[in-house]
């Protein structure tokens, strides 16, 4: 089964500083897809993708909260 619109969607996440490699935060979530409940760019590289998978992305704060204030 991949990812598609209106599939529930468990995942587990490890968040790292770019810059340092450290990490910054792990755990797990779910969402139903296709529904905007997380970033846009982190919706769009799951997308097709199948239990097992791996996904790497970097996300600049911009396509995440936004620019910081």
């Amino acid at each position: 089964m991949t990812i598609t619109k209106d599939l529930a969607v468990t995942l587990a996440y490890t968040i790292t500083d770019a810059a340092t490699s450290k990490p910054l935060d792990a755990g797990a979530t779910a969402y139903l897809h296709g529904h905007d409940n997380l970033f846009p760019l982190v919706e769009a590289a799951l997308e097709g993708k199948a239990v097992g998978d791996k996904v790497a992305l970097e996300l600049a704060a911009a396509d995440a909260f936004g620019v910081r204030d």
